[in-house]
């Protein structure tokens, strides 16, 4: 019998300060709406649904015959930045704004997964999910433009997995893991304190004329690779409605 679950879910990310491009601050774990709805508490024994794969393939076991289910989280964040003043490394005040009222752009995340029964002891899945993403975006002139105007990270995980139940209580499940990741981080540069600073610190010593914090160029770097790894879990009751996950 073939089974079709979606799930839909809203997450609010409040935050009063700036972003740095980490990628723990652009993080997702919004794969499975029925996880979040109990804060992914227990999630590697959930189980509850075939969206629970992702934490550990073990739990296909648990789905006998055809499921599929659709997650799509929206993640609206707000971040708003202020600051009194700034300055150069050589004491220049740098002017400009805070980098406008919202410098994070809304998202959708959305998860796909798919599993089929290929025995009594055999299942098989698939998910695909978004484990990195979102944007902060700033005004070209804002007061931290040396450190970050636009910063974007998006991930695509595709995750094929087998799992097996050795015993009615027992079952273990592992999967390939593909991703493709794609980031672009941009920033304004100071070629005018560059400039001003002497030749034997680094700096141009004053070939260009240029004026600190007033003559910007802009850098920006873009990449994107393929990455491999796997996953591996088990799953074990101990009785009915208790259940410990790995």
């Amino acid at each position: 019998m073939f089974r079709f679950v979606v799930r839909i879910s809203l997450a609010s990310l409040l935050v009063a300060y700036s972003l740095a491009a980490h990628a723990s601050g652009f993080g997702l774990r919004e794969w499975s709406a029925s996880a979040q709805g109990n804060g992914f508490a227990g999630a590697t024994a959930g189980a509850e649904d075939v969206s629970y794969i992702s934490f550990n393939p073990a739990g296909l076991t648990r789905h006998d015959g055809d499921h599929a289910a659709v997650t799509v989280t929206y993640i609206a964040p707000q971040i708003e930045f202020s600051a009194s003043d700034a300055t150069t490394i050589l004491g220049t005040p740098i002017g400009g704004g805070d980098g406008g009222s919202d410098a994070a752009p809304n998202a959708i995340a959305p998860a796909l997964y798919l599993s089929h029964q290929f025995s009594s002891k055999l299942f098989g899945g698939i998910s695909v999910i978004a484990p990195y993403g979102l944007t902060t975006d700033y005004d070209d002139e804002w007061i931290g433009r040396y450190h970050a105007i636009k910063t974007e990270i998006v991930g695509i995980e595709i995750n094929p997995m087998l799992a097996y139940k050795i015993t009615p209580k027992l079952s273990v499940g592992g999967g390939l893991r593909i991703l493709y990741a794609r980031g672009e981080i941009s920033n304004a540069v100071d070629f005018g304190t560059l400039d001003a600073l002497p030749v034997e610190a680094g700096g141009f010593g004053g070939a260009f004329g240029g004026t600190p914090a007033g003559s910007d160029g802009f850098a920006e770097v873009e990449g994107d690779d393929f990455g491999f790894g796997f996953n591996f879990g088990f799953l074990y009751e101990i009785n009915k409605g208790t259940r410990v996950g790995a």
